[in-house]
This record gives structure tokens, sequence and C-alpha cells, in this order.
């Protein structure tokens, strides 16, 4: 655990120094306060972050992820030799990675809610819950992508690999989901589509946020069988765990393959 906590703290102070989390942090604290400036409404705002979240950042992440990894390669090898456990050198590593992101997107959002937005209690309960969303989504892809570099030694398959996540899950999943609602209209179709969409963690994500927002037609049809069948709560304690899960199984995997992975 000491090991751990050093490897993280290093790896924050090289991180925060990052021009990619700099430029993480200005774009989300520009773009939120450009919405202010030209939407205004609260829950418009929160909206197009939410596209954002779910768009944008998982490409990202995924991308900055297994750049990171193999970039590190050198650092990884020289830790070796030092004695410390694997299991806190790759956590170590992804949590120095994760927190700047996480931080960076949850500041740049929150100082312009804070200056231009009244922080009602109608407001409160969606932008913590996009917070919430925006903080998984950097933690579970990134973990997907500590995953795919971990198991991929060639970079440019590794990096095929993680666009190719981004886009089964944000571009291909929705038109799946459209063609099993039309190729099985007559069947009950709300297990099987809440089954399927725990399998993808940007829907999860746009679900657990959209459903504290009174934005049921930016749902979609897992989100509208989400609220109304396992109603506001219950659908949002279903997102969480399996948000907790998206982000804990790859890492799990990915430190069980690194702690046997001949370097």
């Amino acid at each position: 655990m000491h090991n751990l906590k050093k490897i993280i703290n290093y790896q924050l102070r090289d991180a925060f120094r990052s021009k990619l989390v700099i430029f993480y942090f200005l774009f989300f604290l520009v773009f939120t306060s450009l919405m202010f400036r030209f939407i205004g409404e609260t829950s418009g705002v929160i909206t197009n972050i939410l596209n954002i979240n779910v768009s944008f950042v998982p490409l990202l992440t995924l991308l900055y992820g297994t750049t990171f990894f193999y970039n590190s390669r050198g650092y990884i090898l020289f830790m070796l030799t030092q004695p410390v456990r694997r299991t806190d050198l790759f956590l170590g590593i992804w949590g120095g990675v994760a927190i700047p992101l996480v931080l960076a997107q949850l500041v740049g959002v929150l100082l312009p809610f804070i200056f231009f937005s009244r922080l009602t209690g109608d407001a409160i309960v969606p932008l913590i819950s996009l917070l919430v969303t925006g903080s998984f989504i950097v933690t579970v892809f990134l973990a997907l992508a500590f995953f795919v570099a971990v198991w991929q030694d060639d970079k440019a398959k590794g990096f095929g690999v993680a666009i190719t996540v981004w886009f089964l899950m944000a571009l291909l999943y929705d038109g799946f989901i459209l063609a099993i609602s039309i190729f099985f209209a007559d069947y009950p179709l709300e297990t099987p589509l809440l089954i399927i969409s725990t399998l993808n963690p940007i829907d999860l994500a746009r679900i657990f946020c959209l459903i504290h927002m009174d934005a049921s037609a930016l749902m979609g049809y897992t989100g509208a069988v989400f609220k109304s069948y396992l109603q506001s709560t219950a659908g949002s304690i279903v997102a969480i765990v399996a948000l907790l899960l998206w982000t804990s199984i790859p890492l799990t995997l990915s430190v069980l393959k690194f702690k046997k992975k001949d370097l």
C-alpha cells in the first residue's frame, strides 16, 4: 500500500503537468462557459455536456490511456527492478492517470456552474449525476485502454482495438438496438434490452444522467425501459453497479495479465 501511494503521487505530479490534462480542463471550462453564454438554461447546458461525455470523452480516454501505457514501458521496466509489487505498479500508474482526468473534468465543469448558474434544488441532482457519469466514463474507458495495452503488445494493433471498442459502443450500438426493436417488435423486449444496455457503459452513463432530468425524449428506447421498468431509484442503482463493474473487471483482468506478463 505504501508503494502504491508513492507511485500514484509520482504519477500525479507528472500528469498534472501534462498538456493533455491542461487541455482537457480548459476544454470543459471554456465549453461549459460558452454553453451558459449561448443557451443559459441549466438543463440545456447539462445535456450538451452529456453529449460530449458520451461521444468525445470515451475516444480521447481510450487513445490517451493506450498511448500513455505504451510510452511508459521504460518506466515500468525500471520500476520492476525495484522492490515493488506488479499490482501496486499497475494500479498506481492507472490511478495516477485517472485522478487528474477526473479532477480536470469535475473542476472544468463545476466552476462555470458556480459562476453562471443558480444551483437550485432542481438543478443540483442533474448536475451531480452529470459529474458522476463524467467520472465513470473516464475511469471505465481508461480501464479498457489499459486492458487493451497490457494484452496487446503491438502499438498499432492496440490503437486499432481501442478505436474499434469506441466505434462499437458509441456508434454501432445504437443501430444494433434500433434493429432489435424493429425486427422483434412483436416480442416483449424490456428484459433483453435491460440486459443489453448494461453491456454498454456509454448507454449506462447517458441513462443515469437523463433519468434524473426531465428529458425523456433524449433517453432512447433503453433509457425508457430503465425508467419505466426499474423506476428512477432502482434504475440508478443498477446503472451505478454496472458502471462499477465496467471499471473493476477490466482492471482486475489487466492486473492478472500484467502480473504474468513477460516484459
